[in-house]
């Protein structure tokens, strides 16, 4: 039996399945084009990747209370952050869904659809990984990552991954430098102000990491991820 889970909770805690394996589509990439008088072919630009559209097929996996069940169904899609099958051990970023006219569609033939608004990559079911030594890291995916690098000292802290240098000024305890959101904070409080640098990135294949000052030991949260 097939099943999503968003924010890892089972489509099937409300009795409801997948009854058709979705096909999942390849996110198509941004391409400025430039024409260049006498030049043959124009220059491309890459950009960034756009986000899939995915309708899912669900069905009830119980004929009784179907209208109750229908509603706690479209209450356990709301706000969440993630969809995952249970069939796979990667999960997407959930941005939105649209849920069709479910009551005609239950009541001609059991099926429902819902098309759920996904970001671009697949990504890995991954730990964290710690380190108190200089060390590698090794990216499985296919593309660059974003992580979450947590870095526990004190005082000026210098992180360096392969070539990138990012520098973090006045540290208490710890600080956490998210590359995704392009964010550093400590709980609840903003200190960006207290980096300078571009956010790290962990590129496909090994990756190097180092640093200067005091530090305890960094874990990473690598975000591996695929196209």
């Amino acid at each position: 039996m097939l099943y999503v889970l968003l924010d890892n909770v089972p489509s099937i805690n409300f009795d409801m399945c997948v009854a058709v394996r979705p096909e999942i589509p390849t996110p198509k990439r941004k391409i400025e084009t430039y024409e260049v008088p006498g030049r043959h072919g124009a220059l491309t630009k890459l950009g960034a990747f756009e986000d899939i559209s995915l309708p899912v097929v669900f069905n009830i996996l119980e004929n009784e209370n179907v209208k109750q069940k229908i509603r706690n169904f479209k209450g356990y899609l709301l706000n969440k952050k993630t969809l995952r099958f249970s069939d796979d051990d990667v999960f997407y970023t959930l941005k939105n869904f649209e849920v069709g006219s479910i009551d005609n569609q239950i009541a001609e033939y059991g099926y429902f659809t819902v098309t759920f608004l996904l970001g671009p990559f697949q990504y890995a079911l991954s730990e964290k990984e710690e380190f108190t030594k200089a060390d590698t890291i090794f990216n499985y995916g296919t593309f660059e990552s974003n992580p979450e690098i947590t870095v526990f000292g004190n005082g000026d802290i210098n992180l360096i991954i392969n070539e990138q240098k990012f520098v973090m000024k006045g540290i208490k305890d710890f600080i956490v430098l998210d590359s995704e959101m392009k964010l550093a904070y400590k709980g609840s409080e903003n200190v960006t102000n207290l980096t300078n640098g571009e956010f790290l990135t962990l590129k496909v294949g090994k990756n190097t990491i180092s640093w200067t000052g005091n530090v305890k030991k960094i874990e990473i949260n690598p975000r591996w991820r695929y196209i």
